[in-house]
């Protein structure tokens, strides 16, 4: 790993409501902010393989314009993904609507800490930044994430309990 990179994850389909190209503007803020590069990490399926994705079109113009870098992963087996959130330093997931979020379970089983919004209902809300509040993602990001980073391991397996938790009382719930 590049001491000099940070590697965000903002995996799922690449849809307006899923608020891509917001996270890549939060995630090169807090970039630029600790003083490293960025590896702002997608996955596109088959069907988002040209520019007729908007919101793909949007995140290429986005980065040209940087010196920070997209890195586009083709859709692969859970196995294979499962490696490369592990690669992960950071996941994002705040979208405007969800249901479950399978990307935001397979950060936390992988013991990647991931910021997402009020839509992942299970998640500790210590993980959550308002989509909307582009100054309180601005805010939970330099905050939480250092030490999250520097305290990976002993952080996700907070992170895991804690999610673990949540989704026990939300099964319980209905």
């Amino acid at each position: 790993m590049n001491k000099n990179t940070i590697s965000i994850g903002c995996f799922g389909a690449l849809r307006p409501l899923k608020n891509h190209l917001q996270q890549a503007i939060w995630a090169m803020m807090f970039a630029d902010k600790i003083g490293k590069h960025l590896e702002f990490h997608i996955n596109r399926s088959e069907f988002e393989k040209d520019e007729s994705s908007p919101v793909l079109k949007n995140l290429h113009s986005l980065f040209s314009s940087t010196p920070h870098t997209l890195v586009e992963h083709p859709w692969v087996e859970h196995d294979e993904f499962l490696k490369l959130v592990k690669t992960m330093d950071l996941g994002l997931q705040m979208s405007f609507t969800e249901t479950f979020n399978i990307v935001t379970a397979d950060f936390v089983y992988c013991g990647v800490p991931i910021v997402v919004s009020d839509e992942i209902d299970w998640m500790n809300f210590l993980y959550k930044a308002n989509p909307s509040i582009s100054s309180q993602a601005r805010t939970v990001l330099p905050k939480r994430l250092p030490q999250f980073i520097t305290r990976k391991r002993c952080v996700s397996a907070a992170t895991l309990f804690c999610a673990s938790w949540s989704i026990i009382d939300m099964l319980i719930r209905y």
